[in-house]
């Protein structure tokens, strides 16, 4: 492919040619949207374990809320609270869970 783009900025290609670099050039297209599909699949599943992994450490880490957090300043048995903005955290802050002895 990459010799009938050179031959293109030389030359008019043959009909041939142009019928070459054509598929080669839809045969890229392809492959780039595919690679794109399978791209948006793995971060797709990485955020599921992520969010999974998150779910066991609440699970198992119930001790975490036990203990303050140093982070948000929430109390013993509250659940942490934003510290910037207004969205509230999906899971304990790390802060809280290394203190409760969670996470190391």
């Amino acid at each position: 492919m990459e010799q009938l783009v050179d031959a293109a900025e030389c030359r008019r290609l043959t009909p041939v040619e142009a019928a070459d670099l054509r598929r080669g050039v839809k045969a890229l297209r392809d492959c780039l949207a595919a690679a794109g599909a399978q791209l948006r699949r793995a971060a797709g599943k990485a955020e599921r374990e992520r969010d999974e992994h998150a779910r066991q450490l609440l699970t198992a880490g119930q001790p975490a809320l036990d203990v303050a957090c140093r982070r948000c300043e929430a109390g013993a048995g509250a659940w942490c609270r934003p510290v910037a903005g207004a969205v509230m955290p999906r899971t304990l802050h790390v802060a809280r869970l290394v203190d409760a002895g969670v996470l190391s």
